[in-house]
């Protein structure tokens, strides 16, 4: 399902779907937010995010992307809020598995992708804390992320543990549902959380410049890992990263 991005202005007198994104970079948040309005195939516009712009803070209520407003309605900005808005929206295909302690799980394992402490935010602070080393605009974003995500330099070794922990949890995973004969999370058909994982990846490891277009020096930022995390970092999250994006998403990244 294809988007055209607008201005703001635009954005504030239209109707239907619009989202603020963040621009430039994979981030995983607007990215799985993308995912989710094109499986669902939810018509949308979107606006590209600008830290600091007043007047798109006053339009969405929230300092973050993405941020989703749907007619005059109020802003949906956290991960699972925009997911369950999609499922209000558009019945198929669900995103959310139907039996309640799969739904559980998947919201459970959800978090741990994308909520506060889990994978995707501690990477985020991982980077920065690497990123800081560096000039140009890697040095600059992590010093923005450092600032509004509560970096401290002596809480990086147990969120480097976390992180390990967690890629460890989410290979396992999914080794096991290979042997059962599936390439999903749960059961035999994506769910939100595929999207999730497929998204997160873009922390680690970026898709190709072909298919996701991004400043040289940021990707050689994202791309960075001590050997521990290498490891960690199985070839089938990755390899599941690709089939996600091969059957379910769309490429190339619009950033």
């Amino acid at each position: 399902m294809a988007f055209e991005y607008v201005d703001l202005q635009d954005a504030r007198t239209g109707d239907g779907v619009r989202m603020s994104v963040v621009s430039g970079i994979p981030s995983p948040w607007s990215e799985a937010a993308k995912g989710i309005l094109h499986m669902k195939a939810i018509d949308w516009k979107a606006v590209r995010h600008s830290p600091g712009n007043r007047e798109l803070q006053n339009w969405t209520g929230c300092h973050n992307a993405p941020a989703l407003k749907f007619g005059s309605g109020p802003s949906r900005s956290g991960w699972a809020e925009i997911l369950l808005f999609a499922e209000q929206h558009t019945a198929r295909p669900n995103l959310l598995p139907q039996d309640v302690e799969r739904r559980a799980q998947m919201f459970g394992l959800s978090h741990e992708f994308m909520g506060q402490d889990g994978l995707c935010w501690l990477r985020r602070l991982q980077l920065a804390h690497g990123a800081k080393q560096m000039q140009g605009p890697p040095r600059e974003n992590a010093d923005y992320i450092a600032s509004k995500y509560g970096y401290r330099a002596e809480d990086i070794p147990r969120g480097h543990a976390r992180v390990i922990d967690l890629l460890t949890l989410f290979s396992g995973i999914l080794t096991s549902q290979k042997a059962k004969g599936s390439s999903y999370y749960l059961g035999n058909r994506a769910t939100a959380l595929d999207i999730y994982s497929a998204a997160s990846m873009a922390l680690f490891a970026p898709l190709p410049e072909q298919q996701c277009p991004m400043d040289p020096a940021i990707r050689i930022a994202f791309s960075m890992s001590d050997q521990a995390t290498k490891v960690a970092l199985s070839p089938i999250l990755l390899s599941h990263r690709d089939m996600m994006y091969e059957k379910h998403l769309s490429l190339p990244l619009s950033l």
